[in-house]
């Protein structure tokens, strides 16, 4: 299928964190010491130079854990977490080693609340690329107020004359050029601010670079085209916008198994696969949609078009498919709450507008055509 819009803006995905087969990443979970007659964990008290040494493991127990000013050479070591691709656990020495069974009871022990934080924050990484997908609209902007792409010129701070201008007519004098150059020059920028708001509101070509820049330079979790056009002289964007396919989204989601100390990784339904995909499509035209309203203030109505590549079951082809389209007035889009927009079902948003969509209670989309004005 051909653009059917001359302007072209592909929105590129920004640094995101992969998680590879053999592990996620390491940190070191503090130190344990080991001494020739056993597992020892050592306790400083600072600004004394004393330690208590209490024995862990091996060997027979004393009746009790004797004070001292600790000089016996003690072996460190450095404990390493690794995180394989099935949300197993792993301990290793520095060298990378396997540790022991009992040293990984004991760094379990002493560490698990560490051990614990660390499994929590690899598994928001592991679920925050999914999270992204889900979350694009809530960074929109409101339609007025928030976006400034022209910024008004300040008045500029007219220094006052003080005693010394009182009594030397050459000081004060200087005082009154230096306000009167202040004041000229900000009048020439509220000049030029002036014509750039006029073609902001006018200039059709200047609103689609205006407007290009702003999606361009969005933060986004896939790469997708849109092509637009200005229309109706500015009041008018007419936007198509190349969806990312179902394909592309994550099939698994991460947990926190703290009885285990691990990730428990869970393959996720087809059905909340087409079901996550839905929302993912609809946030991605909610966040367009915004930004244009937010970036040129003469257009008073978003006709966007999403679609995507999938196969013709009658010819084993891939073609593209139209999943929405929808027409959104500037006035309709000011009754949206922008300060609460977690709360939003941003699919069933749709409904207060113009739309074509043909959607299961499954999550199952079919093709529509979409509008052409």
């Amino acid at each position: 299928m051909g653009f059917r819009f001359r302007k072209s803006i592909k929105i590129a995905p920004g640094v995101r964190v992969n998680v590879g087969k053999r592990g996620v990443s390491s940190i070191s979970v503090g130190k344990t010491n080991i001494g020739k007659r056993g597992v020892y964990q050592n306790i400083n008290i600072p600004g004394t130079g004393v330690s208590y040494r209490a024995k862990i493991g091996g060997g027979t127990p004393r009746r009790k854990t004797r004070a001292s000013r600790s000089k016996t050479k003690k072996e460190v070591l450095q404990v390493t977490l690794k995180l394989l691709e099935d949300g197993t656990l792993i301990f290793e020495d520095s060298k990378g080693h396997p540790l022991p069974e009992a040293l990984v009871r004991e760094a379990k022990r002493q560490q698990r609340s560490s051990i614990e934080a660390w499994l929590e924050e690899q598994c928001h990484k592991y679920n925050a690329n999914h999270q992204e997908l889900l979350n694009i609209h809530l960074a929109t902007p409101p339609p007025e107020g928030k976006v400034i792409v022209n910024p008004k010129p300040r008045p500029p701070r007219l220094q006052k004359p003080g005693i010394m201008a009182k009594i030397f007519k050459g000081y004060r004098k200087r005082i009154e050029e230096k306000n009167k150059a202040a004041q000229q020059e900000y009048l020439k920028a509220l000049e030029r601010w002036k014509r750039a708001e006029e073609s902001l509101r006018t200039d059709v070509e200047v609103m689609e670079q205006v407007l290009g820049k702003a999606l361009s330079s969005l933060q986004w979790p896939r790469e997708t085209i849109v092509n637009f056009e200005i229309v109706d002289d500015g009041r008018k964007v007419l936007v198509d916008v190349d969806l990312p396919e179902i394909e592309d989204m994550p099939t698994k989601e991460a947990k926190v198994n703290r009885r285990n100390l691990r990730l428990t990784i869970r393959e996720r339904s087809q059905k909340q696969i087409r079901l996550d995909y839905l929302w993912h499509i609809h946030a991605v035209g909610f966040r367009i949609i915004g930004e244009i309203f937010a970036h040129l203030p003469s257009v008073e109505m978003v006709v966007l078009s999403a679609y995507s590549q999938r196969v013709d079951k009658r010819t084993g082809t891939v073609k593209d498919d139209y999943l929405y389209s929808v027409r959104v007035l500037r006035d309709e889009w000011r009754e949206i709450n922008f300060s609460n927009l977690k709360a939003l079902d941003v699919v069933a948003s749709f409904d207060r507008f113009e739309v074509r969509r043909k959607i299961t209670k499954t999550g199952v989309i079919s093709a529509i055509e979409p509008f052409e004005q």
